[in-house]
């Protein structure tokens, strides 16, 4: 849509909630695959899952948080995936759960971050 100028906020709530399901879909897969720790694809799941929304409510109430923090999606899901070559490459798969773990570390700091800079720009 942005290569043919046509974006439109449909498109935008569209993909925000594609993303969204297609990380969802990725934590499934690894319980139900039980390549990892059932208790870190779990925290991992719930933290991702919150910091896409510290994003989406601070974006509601005016707070750009695009790029904000060090454990964003495209991270979370490039450490995931690399994980799982290297595991599977190697047959390790308890290289996944130190990757879910990075990912929890990640995602929580980011939570920090994101929430500091909304908390400072409301205040503003």
């Amino acid at each position: 849509a942005r290569a043919t100028n046509t974006q439109s906020r449909r498109g935008a709530f569209l993909d925000s909630v594609s993303d969204r399901v297609a990380e969802a879909a990725a934590f499934v897969g690894m319980a139900v695959g039980g390549v990892a720790s059932p208790q870190l694809v779990v925290l991992a799941a719930v933290l991702s899952l919150i910091v896409s929304y510290t994003r989406a409510r601070a974006e509601s109430l005016g707070v750009g948080l695009a790029g904000v923090g060090v454990g964003e999606r495209a991270e979370r899901l490039a450490i995931i995936a690399v994980a799982a070559i290297i595991a599977g490459a190697v047959q390790a798969p308890h290289i996944m759960d130190y990757a879910l773990a990075l990912v929890c570390v990640l995602a929580g700091i980011t939570i920090v971050q994101r929430a500091v800079r909304a908390h400072r720009s409301l205040d503003a």
